[in-house]
């Protein structure tokens, strides 16, 4: 027995570790703790020692396992070195190890050796480590060993950073573009000592030697590109980091690196653009500040270059402004699909959506057809909004107007509502064509009880009564051809919009825009008559002026869908341009054959005296067109022949068909507001021939999806609503 006990007391590789504790094994294992296990569970209870860090146990378990012979030389070394690196003074005792382990030139020798590089650089031991790998990088496989000598490169470059003095170091931050300012480029480099300047050679030819033997090794391209800029080798950087991204397209670290390196060092190369999509594409978390925002910046540039470039033509090319709008819209959302977003982020994209929706009215519909759905839910519904600074007003405002581009107005979105914007925000509003109401139509309790007791004082007071009174027949006539209601519930808000309707348009482009619409149309009105069309010689001139015309229309709509709550009363008394202009002569242009109802329901309306009209009003009611802009200039002759035809403004509110009663009133005047209850009278033959023909007209309308028409006559042409 003594002479067991004698001869287990010599150390044998494998069954101790340098600086545990002294204990024999033998004696240990006699210990009941671990009588009876076997070495799955001592493996399992060695884990769960480390794991507490109690490490006094888990040597002396470790000893126990490392003594059978089964035992690989890699569950030795890896726990071995998960004990020693976590002891206190345990320096000597890890570089003992180490030495053992390697002595074996057993097969996992370079992962041993890859193993001590990391202690090195953990305890900043660098020197040791370069000394140790000193005896193997030069032999095979070693020196074929890509990251071992990537490795033993950087443990050169910190040697050398850290030997620099302080002004170099200073000096040469990575990616600063002042370091481009000094034309003598060994002027830095002469002020290295001798050592380090080794260092340095050691590092790059290590480097270049790494990335010789395997074109991936990113983790040493950072410390690479650092010394080539500190030799001011500024064009061999740019190669060496292009070509590394063209055999690596898919590594983000590489991208980035590039990006950051065009940016200080090549401003004016467009290759930032390209490498910047790619980074997009593979993290759509890429940084807003430094990455996405610059790329959206640039392409709105592009967009605002090519608008101007194209005029009033279209390209449908990759270089038209469609092209450019239409993938800002597409980074955007798809960024946003993934995170809740900034100011930054949502006012790009409402200004973008609010070109769109000016100048290519619905060509996004695929981008938003299976997003309108779960975006509600993720932007716009069921958030608590708490508001510390403007920036967050501002984030808010300009989420808002996304939400109406996207869902349309009035929509109860609980996110949107904001508190007591700055009169910036409500400018941001306005100048999208919006109004507050039409962005947060929900208020808060304690709001909507101030705004009826400030109704309720204003009726008993007298204000808004006085002011009712002073309106004529006319005026209240516009009243529900506006608001599609009754006068008295909704005259405060008929005040409003009349002032705002009554309000002249200070936009010099909206001005000109429209003056050239209105310009078209009362051009095309005047020749687009039966007497012209027959006439060969002129048919194929009015045609194609026809088509110019209606190439008008979905900008034309777009612009309606912004500005119909500011001024489209306005513009339709006024200018006499809407969209049903367009539309009815669109219609007509497609459908010869069903487009003559409405010329017969034209005629038959005109042909009505007062009183018969006024069996039909309000059902259906007309409005003299005024022209006091003067713009539209009018033919005397015309004029003269159909004096009391023209300007007439027929509105059809009301539709009663032998089946149902169906209301229609054009939606882009009355913006929603439909509470009509009269019924046309049935006595009068004529009068119910009229209904008919208006129900007859309705079902084509329904037939070509437009719900809603009102029947214009303007020297002599007829015209449909959208």
């Amino acid at each position: 027995m003594n002479k067991s006990v004698s001869k287990s007391k010599k150390p044998l590789f494998g069954t101790s570790i340098p600086g545990t504790s002294s204990m024999d094994f033998f004696d240990f294992q006699r210990r009941r703790y671990f009588k009876g296990y076997n070495k799955s569970q001592l493996l399992i209870i060695l884990k769960e020692l480390l794991q507490k860090k109690k490490f006094e146990l888990a040597t002396r378990v470790a000893l126990i396992i490392f003594k059978d012979s089964d035992t690989s030389i890699e569950m030795l070394w890896k726990i071995g070195m998960e004990i020693l690196r976590n002891k206190k003074n345990s320096n000597s005792y890890c570089q003992r190890f180490f030495n053992q382990l390697l002595s074996l030139n057993s097969s996992h020798n370079e992962e041993i050796l890859l193993e001590y590089i990391f202690y090195c650089i953990k305890t900043e031991q660098y020197e040791e480590g370069i000394n140790k790998l000193s005896e193997f990088i030069f032999l095979s496989p070693y020196k074929e060993n890509s990251i071992l000598v990537g490795y033993t490169g950087i443990l050169y470059f910190i040697l050398w950073e850290k030997s620099l003095p302080d002004n170099l170091v200073n000096k040469f931050q990575m990616f600063d573009s002042s370091n481009m300012d000094n034309d003598d480029k060994d002027e830095f480099v002469n002020q290295e000592y001798y050592k380090t300047k080794n260092f340095r050679k050691n590092a790059k030819k290590n480097f270049e030697q790494s990335l010789k033997l395997n074109p991936y090794n990113d983790f040493i391209l950072q410390y690479y590109i650092k010394i080539l800029v500190f030799e001011k080798n500024f064009e061999e950087a740019y190669v060496n980091l292009k070509n590394f991204c063209d055999i690596n397209p898919n590594n983000i670290i590489s991208l980035r690196l590039f990006l950051k390196f065009i940016k200080a060092y090549s401003p004016g190369d467009t290759k930032w653009i390209e490498v910047t999509e790619n980074i997009i594409k593979i993290d759509n978390f890429c940084d807003r500040e430094t990455i996405f925002l610059p790329l959206i910046n640039h392409y709105f540039k592009l967009y605002y270059k090519a608008a101007l470039k194209e005029g009033l033509k279209s390209y449908p090319s990759k270089t038209s402004s469609l092209h450019y709008i239409k993938l800002i819209e597409k980074l955007l959302v798809e960024r946003l699909d993934f995170e809740i977003g900034n100011t930054q982020l949502w006012k790009k994209l409402s200004k973008a959506l609010y070109i769109i929706n000016e100048k290519y009215l619905d060509v996004d519909n695929n981008i938003w057809k299976s997003r309108r759905d779960w975006w509600k839910s993720f932007h716009f519904e069921n958030k608590e909004i708490k508001f510390e600074s403007t920036e967050d007003s501002e984030f808010f405002v300009y989420r808002a107007i996304c939400s109406v581009y996207i869902y349309g107005k009035n929509v109860d979105l609980k996110s949107n509502y904001v508190y007591n914007i700055s009169e910036k925000l409500e400018t941001i509003i306005k100048d999208h064509g919006f109004t507050e109401k039409e962005i947060y139509p929900e208020c808060s309790n304690k709001e909507l009880k101030q705004y009826k007791n400030s109704y309720k004082n204003e009726i008993i007071n007298g204000n808004i009564k006085d002011k009712s009174n002073k309106e004529n027949y006319n005026n209240i006539l516009e009243v529900k051809t506006i608001l599609g209601r009754k006068v008295v519930p909704c005259l405060r808000n008929y005040i409003i919009r009349r002032k705002t309707s009554m309000t002249e348009i200070v936009d010099e482009k909206i001005k000109a825009y429209l003056e050239r619409i209105s310009y078209e149309v009362d051009c095309l009105n005047k020749v687009y008559s039966p007497n012209l069309l027959k006439n060969p010689e002129y048919q194929k001139d009015i045609y194609e002026f026809r088509d110019l015309v209606l190439s008008r229309l979905p900008k034309l709509k777009s612009f309606y869908k912004n500005y119909r709550n500011i001024n489209v009363f306005q513009i339709l008394i006024n200018y006499g341009v809407s969209i049903f202009h367009l539309e009815f002569l669109d219609f007509e242009y497609k459908h010869p054959d069903e487009a003559k109802y409405f010329e017969i329901l034209k005629d038959k309306l005109l042909k009505l005296d007062e009183n018969q009209f006024k069996k039909l009003n309000p059902a259906v009611i007309f409005v003299k067109q005024n022209n006091n802009s003067g713009f539209i200039t009018e033919d005397p002759l015309i004029e003269n022949k159909n004096k009391n035809q023209e300007n007439k403004l027929f509105i059809i509110n009301k539709i009663k068909s032998k089946n149902k009663k169906l209301n229609s009133i054009d939606e882009e005047i009355v913006d929603n507001y439909i509470d009509l209850n009269s019924n046309l009278s049935k006595n009068d033959q004529e009068i119910d021939d009229i209904n008919d023909l208006i129900s007859q007209c309705h079902d084509i309308c329904i037939k070509h999806s437009i719900p809603n028409y009102i029947i214009k006559y303007i020297f002599g042409i007829q015209y449909l609503t959208f």
